[in-house]
């Protein structure tokens, strides 16, 4: 099916306010104060009023490029990070960290020419799918691209966002030696690391010290999974990188309760924002038990489609004297979204 293009095109401007017929407005050329979805659209009709209506499309399609038009400018994002998974329930004196939230998409605006007539194909970038639940923590996959192609040729592309690592659990007693082998003056700290903005490869693990334990997430960056209740838990508020246009990362779930020295499980790390939609949240971790089994932690949540946002880590299971017990599982991201404005450039 061919998208419908809104607008008369025979009622545009008869000039287009371009630096020159050479130099098309660039995507740096863009207030980037400017927030929401109305503004951003506002705006670019102000600058280019020889526009169509936009475009918009959520799902795969094709465009007939309307008479007299002879660009585009495109504003895309492919799909978020899925959320990993939380960690297994542990034994006593051990941390299990909740997944890292996915990350969100990056907006990526730009101009394409085109032809009167000709079809394009926009292929939307699906969200990450968030990991499963399972004895073994994994990470959440990765948002597809958004794409533009004329034929079989892509002419303009926008990378999908990288999912969030899984949790695990670690020995109390170890980390605290990592702790003391570094001097013991700053904290390390067990977490599970959140989605990039742009897919690439995760470190499943890392650490994080009271020096840095405070740093807001980067813009679109997933949430890192807390660590379970003990002296090395990483218990900050983990939520999800923002974004540029106004939206906010997801929050980092609750930790589980202790039981003795039995630990609750970490939260899940929040999603990072996406272009066009909050991060989801990740989830709770489950209740540490002394005499038996914990309780699992709590899946997180999925973002909404055509956000371009990451999906919530699942939170980590609570400690377990006898059975076993899964984390949650990782909140699936947000596909990408593509905008189209066509006109037709002066003198042409």
């Amino acid at each position: 099916m061919s998208a419908n293009v809104p607008g008369n095109p025979a009622s545009w401007p008869a000039t287009v306010p371009l630096v020159s017929d050479e130099t098309p407005p660039q995507a740096s050329s863009f207030n980037p104060s400017i927030e929401t979805l109305a503004d951003r659209t506002a705006f670019l009709y102000d600058q280019l009023p020889k526009l169509s209506a936009p475009i918009e499309l959520t799902s795969n399609d094709t465009v007939t490029v309307p008479p007299g038009a002879t660009h585009a400018l495109y504003e895309m994002c492919g799909g978020g990070g899925g959320g990993g998974s939380g960690g297994p329930a542990a034994g006593s004196d051990r941390l299990s960290c909740g997944g890292g939230g996915g990350g969100g998409a990056v907006l990526a605006v730009g101009i394409i020419e085109v032809v009167a007539g000709e079809t394009l194909t926009v292929e939307i970038g699906a969200g990450g799918v968030g990991a499963a639940s399972g004895p073994m923590p994994a990470n959440g996959g990765d948002g597809g691209d958004t794409v533009i192609k004329r034929g079989g040729t892509v002419i303009a592309l926008a990378r999908g966002a990288g999912g969030g690592s899984g949790g695990s659990n670690l020995n109390e007693v170890a980390w605290l030696d990592i702790d003391n082998a570094n001097g013991g003056g700053l904290h390390y700290y067990a977490v599970a690391m959140g989605g990039p903005p742009v897919r690439g490869t995760l470190v499943a693990f890392s650490h994080s010290t009271d020096a840095c334990a405070h740093v807001a997430n980067a813009p679109h960056v997933g949430g890192r999974g807390r660590s379970g209740n003990g002296l090395h838990a990483f218990l900050l508020n983990e939520r999800g990188g923002g974004s540029p246009q106004g939206f906010i990362g997801g929050v980092c779930g609750d930790t589980g309760l202790n039981a003795s020295s039995y630990l609750g499980g970490g939260g899940g790390g929040g999603g990072g924002a996406g272009p066009y939609g909050h991060g989801a949240n990740g989830g709770n971790g489950g209740n540490a038990n002394n005499a038996g089994a914990g309780t699992s932690g709590s899946a997180g949540a999925s973002a909404v489609a055509g956000s371009g946002a990451g999906g919530g880590g699942g939170g980590a299971a609570g400690a377990s004297s006898s059975g076993s017990v899964n984390g949650g599982a990782g909140g699936n991201g947000g596909s990408g979204r593509c905008r189209l404005f066509f006109y037709r450039k002066t003198g042409s």
